[in-house]
């Protein structure tokens, strides 16, 4: 059998296996009624319903390690010794199958208020990193500019300015395609286990960008026909895919099916995603409306709950500790 993986009050405790939970449940470590997960089973049980758990060790006792929870806190490092600080790393868990919109607002706020300095900067370099990207098309349109104010242009210079301003503009897109899909990963990261900047870069990856461009590019076609046909069909595919930017990312998926995948699962749950997606998007143009200086912390607020849907409705893949400085 597998690793058994053990939540108590919505926080994850962790992945053991069998003798650990049996070792765990005699000294108190696990309670009969913390609930549990282990392939192949399709939802979660207490641990009290685990019939096949073998017998306790004869000396099992309070081991000296942390206890991951949901958010890295002082937690008991040992029986008797001091308070250490634990680095919450999130096991694989399978998908609810259900989205709660209250667990992503919890979820969301619990994170942004523990990590809210990390998060802020982040966002502030996602910011500036698509500024930069804007600047060279900014450039052209201010040329294009100044030769209509000249008068009369020659055919081939209007011509070579219109074909590097559409040269710019299609870099500009692409590079935004990419930096927003690195920050959503970014976020999704931080509910996992720590923000960490480098994850805002995911989106650069040599076997991520192509399908991330590809993915982006086929949406907006499709939201884009959806929206020409009574206008209903593209909220519907808006919505639909709006989860496929992250399967290409966290899951390595192609483009297609990750496109695929989203659909058939936010398909069962499509009211509940729509919600949620209004809920985060007042909360960013509530960010605008703060001198746009709020987005810095509406945004990745915002962003953390839709996150937290995702991982409600696809589940987590198992996540590596950051490395140690």
């Amino acid at each position: 059998m597998g690793m058994i993986h053990i939540n108590r009050n919505r926080q994850s405790l962790g992945q053991f296996d069998e003798q650990d939970v049996a070792d765990g449940l005699k000294s108190g470590k696990f309670l009969p009624d913390d609930l549990a997960w282990q392939e192949p089973m399709t939802e979660w049980k207490p641990l009290a319903g685990f019939a096949s758990l073998p017998a306790p060790s004869e000396h099992a006792k309070l081991p000296p390690r942390e206890f991951p929870g949901e958010f890295p806190g002082e937690l008991p490092g040992s029986p008797s010794g001091p308070l250490v600080r634990a680095e919450f790393v999130a096991p694989s868990r399978p998908p609810d199958g259900t989205m709660d919109i209250g667990r992503c607002l919890e979820a969301g706020w619990n994170c942004f208020s523990v990590h809210w300095i990390n998060l802020v900067l982040g966002t502030f370099i996602m910011f500036s990193l698509t500024v930069v990207s804007q600047t060279p098309l900014q450039v052209s349109h201010i040329v294009m500019e100044m030769f209509k104010k000249h008068g009369k242009q020659e055919p081939w210079v209007a011509v070579a300015l219109g074909s590097v301003f559409f040269f710019f503009w299609v870099l500009a897109m692409a590079a935004s395609a990419l930096i927003k899909g690195g920050f959503v990963y970014f976020l999704l990261m931080s509910l996992r286990r720590t923000p960490n900047i480098p994850d805002l870069f995911a989106g650069f990856k040599e076997s991520i960008w192509p399908q991330l461009l590809l993915g982006t590019l086929v949406t907006i076609v499709f939201v884009a026909l959806g929206l020409l046909c009574l206008i209903l069909p593209g909220i519907y595919f808006a919505v639909a895919f709006c989860y496929a930017p992250m399967l290409i990312i966290d899951r390595k998926m192609g483009f297609w099916d990750a496109m695929q995948l989203s659909r058939r699962t936010v398909h069962t749950q499509w009211f509940s995603v729509f919600v949620l997606v209004i809920i985060a998007g007042l909360m960013s143009v509530l960010g605008v409306l703060l001198c746009c200086v709020g987005m810095l912390g509406t945004l990745p607020l915002a962003s953390l709950w839709l996150m937290e849907g995702y991982r409600q409705l696809f589940g987590d893949c198992p996540v590596e500790p950051l490395p140690k400085m």
